[in-house]
């Protein structure tokens, strides 16, 4: 899922909540370096990437995990003329061909 960007004054008029978030040195020097109201959206730019691959990974997960339980059956037809038919806009030729 993949989230707006907002600027700060956007986000102060939605519903937001503070939290306290401990730094590495590191991080508190680059934060440090930032407007005020910048380390905000950097922080939350920060937080949706992480949680958007962490979703993009479980979907992943999800998908294959459905994909392995799919069971192969025996083709009715050859790939290739299926493909032909459906290239000929005859897809309903295919789907007659399936349900024999």
């Amino acid at each position: 899922m993949a989230y707006k960007r907002v600027s700060m004054p956007e986000l102060a008029k939605h519903e937001v909540e503070r939290t306290t978030v401990y730094l590495t040195p590191l991080n508190r020097l680059r934060l440090s370096a930032l407007r005020r109201g910048e380390k905000s959206k950097k922080i939350n730019d920060a937080l949706n990437r992480a949680f958007e691959e962490e979703e993009r990974k479980a979907a992943f997960e999800a998908f294959m995990a459905n994909l392995n339980a799919v069971e192969a059956r025996e083709s009715v037809m050859p790939s290739i003329e299926a493909v032909r038919l459906l290239r000929k806009g005859k897809d309903h030729e295919v789907a007659d061909k399936r349900r024999v």
